[in-house]
């Protein structure tokens, strides 16, 4: 949300989003390394944190909860759940010295990058990778950027039931699934979208059986795969909480869709386009979401996220905790 706010040095979210971050102030005690340093919000520093979700989970790993009053005196790395230029700023203007962030400019490649047309770039990447046999529907719907109301419309209205999707948006917001005809409030969100951040991606409507992703870390040129995670979202693409499993149990679940051969073909063939398109400009987290449709078709790129996921969250819940259940951030952890 702050990259679509476009390059300006500040932003300040809409109340519903604060809210949200709010509540999940102290959601790294279930992914950061043990001793880490959490730093609360500003509009947090009068509460009282042990009312918060998950501050059981951050005493028991030794987590140490501070303000941004105080972290001018750390000299450690900075792990935000993602970066962006008044993230920066802001860091900045509390003490923290500019060797411990990213530079501007590296965070204007991150942007740019974080925009959905990297969507595009994969396609049309991993349709020449992968082998037809297996991803011939994958191969034959690309999305499609336009910087033009008028020439969107047209091409919806050859398609039947699509996608239309901001350049950035989260959690499924920016994202509007169109049944048969563009509805005036979908029209009304394409034009936004063209209007605020200068265009719009049409994507073909899947029937989606399974929402999964696999997740990344990159870093120094290397591009690390860590695992598969798999989420629910609704036929909107709202997000609704990632299922916590092992690795195992995860892949006997896809299982019942496809093959574990054709999973590991698509994670070689997303490595090798991550390693020419991403790692030599984006260090850090990386989820790539993918779905399965009800005849078995694989979408094995939905969109790319350059930041921490809820996927990112659930692989390191599932070495914490010895269960399978379906993690909704916010809600307690029976551990």
């Amino acid at each position: 949300m702050a990259h679509a706010s476009g390059n300006s040095s500040s932003y300040t979210p809409p109340r519903r989003i604060s809210a949200y971050e709010a509540k999940l102030s102290l959601l790294p005690a279930l992914y950061a390394p043990c001793g880490s340093y959490i730093m609360l919000h500003d509009s947090l520093k009068t509460i009282d944190v042990r009312g918060l979700p998950y501050f059981g989970m951050a005493m028991s790993r030794n987590m140490v909860i501070t303000t941004s009053d105080e972290i001018y005196r750390l000299d450690r790395g900075i792990v935000p759940w993602g970066w962006n230029l008044p993230l920066r700023n802001y860091l900045i203007n509390k003490g923290i010295r500019s060797k411990l962030l990213p530079s501007e400019r590296g965070l204007a490649r991150w942007r740019a990058l974080s925009h959905r047309q990297t969507s595009c770039i994969f396609h049309a990447s991993l349709s020449q990778i992968l082998p037809e046999r297996q991803f011939a529907v994958y191969k034959s719907r690309p999305p499609r950027l336009f910087y033009s109301s008028a020439e969107a419309i047209g091409y919806i209205s050859g398609m039947g039931d699509c996608f239309i999707k901001t350049p950035w948006s989260s959690s499924g917001r920016g994202v509007r699934a169109v049944r048969g005809e563009l509805d005036e409030t979908s029209r009304e969100m394409l034009d936004g979208s063209i209007g605020r951040q200068g265009s719009v991606i049409v994507e073909y409507y899947w029937d989606k059986a399974v929402d999964f992703a696999t997740e990344w870390h990159i870093g120094g040129g290397l591009v690390s795969f860590l695992g598969l995670s798999m989420f629910n979202s609704d036929s909107q693409g709202f997000y609704k909480g990632n299922v916590v499993a092992s690795q195992q149990a995860m892949r006997q679940m896809l299982g019942h869709y496809v093959s574990n051969d054709v999973i590991d073909t698509v994670i070689q063939a997303q490595k090798r386009v991550l390693k020419k398109f991403i790692s030599p400009w984006y260090a850090g987290p990386v989820g790539i979401d993918m779905l399965i449709d009800r005849d078995c078709n694989i979408n094995a790129c939905v969109e790319i996220n350059l930041r921490h996921t809820m996927g990112t969250v659930a692989l390191h819940l599932s070495s914490l905790v010895n269960e399978e259940f379906v993690f909704v951030p916010g809600t307690e952890l029976a551990v």
